[in-house]
């Protein structure tokens, strides 16, 4: 997978650019925001009675101390990388997969579920 360690201001970068994105006044929630509709995606948003704008209000409180690595798109490798978080909803650690795509205005969740496997110490937690 190739996964790497972004650098602290690199990660800050990433989620002021994402920010801008999401609370941009013509950010379309639907065709901006696209989300991966696997079953784990899906049954997350089941349990937790969440939808794409209670996933938006997630993205844009995302710190640099949920930030865990940083994974290539093994599908499209041509795309930019995807960033990866791990946060705490409902005493729940959910596993973030999420990227900025297109003219730097669609925002591409792949995964936004419960964690499946136990993470070492995040590299820039406080």
């Amino acid at each position: 997978m190739n996964s790497h360690i972004e650098s602290k201001e690199n990660v800050e970068m990433f989620l002021d650019n994402l920010k801008i994105i999401l609370k941009d006044s013509n950010f379309n929630i639907v065709k901006n925001l696209i989300l991966n509709t696997s079953p784990k995606n899906m049954q997350t948003l089941l349990d937790l009675d969440y939808n794409r704008e209670d996933i938006k209000d997630k993205l844009k409180l995302l710190n640099v101390s949920d930030y865990y690595e940083t994974v290539p798109d093994n599908k499209y490798p041509d795309k930019p990388d995807f960033y990866v978080f791990f946060i705490i909803i409902k005493k729940r650690e959910i596993y973030i997969k999420v990227s900025i795509r297109g003219y730097k205005n669609h925002v591409l969740c792949m995964s936004f579920h419960y964690a499946e496997f136990s993470h070492k110490a995040l590299p820039y937690m406080n």
